[in-house]
Order: structure tokens, then sequence, then C-alpha cells
């Protein structure tokens, strides 16, 4: 069972209506559905500091002291003190909370809540009693933004009107931040889920990379082509195709990192040789077997260059020091 102090909150008309009470959290990673709001927490303004060019990322919550439904934010104008007003452009979503193992790799019976995504779909937008409905705000300042304060309002609504208004402050900085252009960033993202999804919401998460200045992603492995019992290629699917169509369009170049720890077991399967016998020192797999491997990675690379995808790397194992025995110089030869 779960076990929670909560601290006492006392109703005062000028802070609390009948529905429900917005408030602010400094700390997201202590906020959950079932929190309960400290008093000082209850229409704290929402504070952030950035640079031009920056995205700051953080939270609003609402806590329902009865069923609320289709709850939503509208942003005033943020404006500084002068008028002018604050360029750039604010998103929010709704945060989508799921149980997950504490001992993720284990078979344990402990369990905690997790944010697990954000989401826009219509059915995150309700709150029940005494629960929380957390929203999470996506700040971007443009390149041209210039330095100031900047202030306004996020306004809180539900299906039956007003719950309340909450202040935001943006103080965009005078310095800029260094650009990381000659760096690779990669995201581990599960891409045999967006073989699940429909193109509109893959878009949508390759549109977040993207912004996110994200430019490394796995990218499908595909397949040997057999013919007459011989591999004489390689060969994407349809869904490969789609996807990386997909992130083509997104102008994410790459390097692509390509997970080949499935060649292993398909090797063996092919040779109809024991799966134990790949599970040995490369160095002790027949011949034949370890020159096919390096024909596999050779046609891959070919496949992959002739549909002008960039550059790929091998992903030969997985985690070796957590659950595999080895060690890197032990896997060293699928990269020669």
């Amino acid at each position: 069972s779960l076990e929670i102090d909560f601290a006492e909150i006392r109703k005062s008309s000028n802070i609390l209506t009948s529905k429900g009470i917005i408030f602010h959290r400094s700390d997201p990673d202590k906020l959950f559905f079932y929190s309960k709001p400290l008093l000082n927490e209850i229409n704290k303004p929402i504070t952030l500091s950035l640079t031009s060019g920056e995205t700051g990322i953080t939270t609003l919550a609402v806590h329902a002291y009865e069923e609320l439904s289709d709850l939503k934010l509208d942003v005033s104008d943020l404006k500084n003190e002068t008028g002018r007003l604050f360029s750039g452009n604010i998103e929010w979503k709704y945060v989508h909370y799921n149980p997950r193992r504490v001992d993720y790799y284990g078979r344990g019976q402990t369990w905690h809540w997790v944010a697990d995504y954000f989401s826009d779909f219509l059915e995150d937008s309700n709150a029940k009693k005494n629960t929380n409905k957390v929203f999470w705000l996506k700040i971007n300042a443009n390149p041209e933004a210039e330095t100031g304060i900047y202030k306004g309002n996020i306004r809180v609504s539900d299906s039956k009107g007003e719950i309340g208004l909450i202040t935001l402050e943006i103080k965009i900085r005078t310095f800029k931040l260094i650009g990381l252009s000659n760096r690779s960033i990669g995201i581990y993202p599960d891409d045999g889920r967006w073989k699940q999804l429909n193109d509109d919401n893959i878009l949508k998460e390759l549109k977040d990379f993207k912004q996110h200045g994200i430019n490394q992603l796995f990218a499908p492995s595909g397949r040997p082509l057999v013919r007459n019992n011989e591999i004489t290629g390689w060969t994407f699917d349809k869904k490969d195709m789609r996807l990386m169509y997909l992130i083509m369009g997104q102008n994410i170049r790459g390097s692509f990192i390509v997970q080949f720890s499935w060649l292993d077991k398909w090797l063996a399967d092919f040779f109809k040789i024991p799966n134990a016998e790949l599970k040995k020192d490369p160095v002790l797999w027949p011949l034949e077997v370890k020159e096919t491997y390096k024909k596999c990675l050779i046609f891959f690379k070919m496949e992959f260059d002739k549909n002008g995808w960039g550059e790929a790397v091998f992903h030969a194992v997985d985690e070796p020091g957590y659950w595999k025995k080895g060690s890197p110089e032990h896997f060293m030869w699928k990269y020669k």
C-alpha cells in the first residue's frame, strides 16, 4: 500500500474556487496526479529564465474538488514593461501517468507511478475528484527575442467555465548559448513502436526531436535477402521504408544507429547450428559464419547507401556489462 503525508489545505475565498485550485510545484519529479498542493504552491507564479533561442519547460496543476472535464489552458499575450510582446511560442499538453516496476529489469512486484508521456488526447483532459490534472508547458524563445521580463496570465478552465488564473513570467537573459552544430545529439526511441503509429503521430514526435536539436536516431536494420539458400543482398520492408521517409523529411541526418544483436540468432538458424554456439567468443565461431556476418554488414551498408540515408553505425550488443557476458574487446571484431 502507498502511504503519503499531505499538508493540510485551508480554503480561502481569494485563492480557491468551488471546483478546484491551481498550483505550481517547482520540482516536477515530485508532482503526481495524487499529490496534494502545499499552501505556498497555490497560485504560485510560474517563472522561467531563458536566453533567446532557448526552450524551457515547466508544469502547472489543477487539484479538483469535483469531477472536471475538458480541462484546458489559454495563455495571454506576454509583455515587458514597455509593452513589447514576447517573441516566441508556448505549447501545452496533458501529462499521462502510468505504473512502472521499480526494478525495471527484474521480476519484482514493487511499482511506482511515472509521468510516462505527454498527450493532447481528449480522454486525458478530465480529472477525478480529489486528483490533479497536470499540464506540461514548453516555452520557445525565438532567436530574436529581446532581453527583458515578460509577464502574462494562464487561464485554466473546464467545460463549465473558468477555474482561475495564474501568473506566467519569462525572463530573457542578456547572453546567448553556444551552438552545438559540430555535435551529434541522439535519443534512444523505440522504432518498433513507431511501426504501430500513423504518419501524423510519428511526425509529431520527429518534429519535437528536431526542435530539441536531436539529429541521431536508431534506424531500421532490415533483413538479409536470401535466394536459393544464399544471402545475395539486403532488403527493407514497407514499414522500414515509410519510417525512413518520414525521418528524412524532417532533415534528421544521423549518423544513424542500427541494432544488429538479432543477427547472431538469425545466422544460427540459417546455418542450422545451435544458438549456444554463437554465444561463445566470436573467435571460436565457424569461419563460414564469421565471413557471412561480415557479408551481411556489407550488404546492409550498400543498401543503406543506395537509399541515400547517410551514415550508419552498427550497434552489435546492448548493455554488455549488465546482463551479457563478454567485454568490448569480445565484440570488437564485428566492427573491423
